[in-house]
């Protein structure tokens, strides 16, 4: 177990900004476009958004008049980080004492050789008195306590905000922490849900700042993160709600919860907005990606000769997957099936760098990726994409998602403004003898007498932009003047509805729609 100071120490060493201690906000305003807040030196921050990690009693929290609902059991925990000298033998994890047929004394090893020690104290709760216990419990064997660096106690209280976002999850302030939970701090339930909440948020909040996602994507956050926070409460009040057990139920009891304690056992369902019911072998959408192993494939020719599916004559390296892991880049995996080395190459254009990692079961390289792994666990003759980090492809709300880049083939697809669809007949032997037809009962110069007859050349809606991939198609259904085509840069994508052009180049990547549009794309584009 690594303690706070130090997590927070290392975190510090990170920043490259400045922190300002002994700074308070005594005021926070939120309008249409932004935040601003006041704090007693008199200092005025204007943002975007704001989070608000101001603790258990927090300002913010208060000042959003957000209902901190919950209940206090009504106990009470010293803590202790200590070094001691004892004849008790070596604890190498966490080990709970009865006495009296209560547990009311827990011991896990820390770092350094220093121990941890929660008590449960009635009355006045002071450091000589959670010694005593301490003494009392382990007896009769002895224990000297040589030098204490740190001392607390907390008061269990299970509450959760009723919303972790303003504005009823569509605002621009938001809450992480023991501002927007508290529970019992065993376990390090305290510290590591508030860190799971900034890592699932931070993200959001970078894409959000660039206009990428809208309103949906942090109430996502507002949705996984409060449902983890309940479920935390849960197990945590399961550890120190009822003392009156065994030492082997209680010990029961942490290992039922080991997955939630650790934090690896926390997952997402489809109710989020961001997690499509989808898996493929042991990876699920919403869960945490499986630490599975996988082979590096040297970037030599020595498996050329291999045979394809087989295993390697002689041996690999074989690594975990969460050895060779790292963050702040999103991650596409290709399991299986070889994918178009074009697409490889050229990479997917998104806001955030994407690493590609292809996994298949063959001893030999297939790509010139800097990840390329042979695992046994991957069936070659599926291919399947997944998205690593805090990304999917489904869409959005208002933003839409687009892929395209396995080819450079003509994929047309077409992105609707209006409800009125329009269908190109083939009015005559010419390339251009076009007929078009509203046929929307619904819409706008709708007319039903037309030519049956005619074959449909094309269909698109009206006020829509025919998307193409890169190089420039060579088609009739391509206007001939070239300044009629609006050619995207690589980036992602806004203002589409308002652009003059009719039709919208893209070079082979993925793009994120932000207006109120839907895409209609064909089988070739993924």
């Amino acid at each position: 177990m690594i303690g706070q100071p130090q997590v927070e120490e290392a975190l510090l060493h990170q920043l490259d900004v400045p922190v300002a201690y002994k700074s308070c906000v005594t005021s926070i305003a939120e309008f249409d476009s932004g935040v601003v807040v006041t704090t007693d030196y008199g200092k005025t921050v204007v943002a975007k958004y704001a989070i608000a990690a101001d603790g258990a009693r927090s300002f913010v929290r208060t000042a959003l008049d957000i209902p901190f609902r919950g209940t206090k059991p009504g106990m009470v925990w010293a803590v202790l980080d200590t070094f001691i000298e004892t004849d008790f033998p070596c604890c190498p994890e966490i080990i709970t004492f009865q006495k009296d047929g209560q547990c009311r004394v827990s011991w896990i090893p820390r770092e350094r050789g220093m121990s941890r020690f929660y008590v449960l104290l009635d009355g006045e709760i002071t450091q000589n008195k959670a010694k005593v216990s301490i003494q009392e419990h382990m007896a009769p064997h002895k224990i000297e306590f040589k030098n204490t660096e740190w001392f607390s106690s907390f008061e269990v209280k299970e509450r959760v905000a009723s919303t972790f976002v303003s504005r009823d999850g569509e605002g621009r302030i938001i809450l992480a922490g023991d501002a927007a939970h508290v529970h019992a701090v065993n376990g390090g339930q305290g510290l590591n849900t508030g860190i799971a909440d900034a890592f699932n948020l931070i993200w959001r909040i970078a894409f959000a700042a660039k206009g990428l996602g809208g309103a949906i994507l942090l109430k996502s956050y507002d949705e996984e993160r409060r449902m983890t926070a309940e479920r935390v409460i849960d197990v945590a009040a399961k550890l120190v709600r009822s003392t009156v057990k065994t030492a082997l139920e209680y010990v029961d009891r942490i290992e039922k919860s080991a997955d939630y304690i650790t934090g690896m056992g926390v997952s997402y369902p489809a109710s989020s907005a961001l997690v499509r019911a989808s898996s493929y072998a042991e990876f699920v959408a919403g869960r945490r990606c499986p630490d599975l192993w996988v082979r590096t494939l040297p970037s030599t020719s020595l498996f050329i000769n291999a045979t394809e599916g087989s295993r390697p004559a002689f041996s690999l390296t074989e690594k975990r997957l969460y050895e060779i892991f790292d963050y702040g880049r999103f991650k596409i995996f290709f399991l299986g099936r070889e994918p178009s080395l074009q697409c490889l190459e050229q990479g997917i254009e998104i806001q955030q760098k994407a690493e590609f990692w292809h996994v298949h079961a063959g001893g030999k390289r297939v790509t010139n990726l800097t990840h390329e792994f042979q695992g046994d666990w991957v069936d070659d003759k599926q291919a399947t994409a997944v998205v690593m980090l805090n990304t999917t492809n489904k869409p959005i709300a208002n933003m839409k998602h687009m892929s395209t880049g396995y080819t450079d083939a003509f994929m047309p697809a077409m992105v609707e403004f209006a409800d009125d669809i329009w269908e190109y007949r083939n009015a005559g032997p010419g390339p251009n003898s076009y007929y078009v037809q509203n046929v929307n009962l619904s819409g706008d110069g709708y007319v039903p007498n037309y030519n049956e007859s005619m074959p449909i050349v094309g269909r698109e809606p009206l006020n829509a932009l025919l998307i193409f991939a890169s190089p420039f198609p060579l088609s009739e259904m391509v206007p001939s003047n070239k300044n009629d085509v609006y050619k995207v840069q690589p980036g992602y994508i806004s203002g589409l509805d308002v652009i003059n052009q009719s039709v919208v180049a893209f070079k082979p990547g993925v793009y994120y729609f932000t207006g109120k549009a839907y895409t209609i794309l064909s089988p070739s584009v993924i």
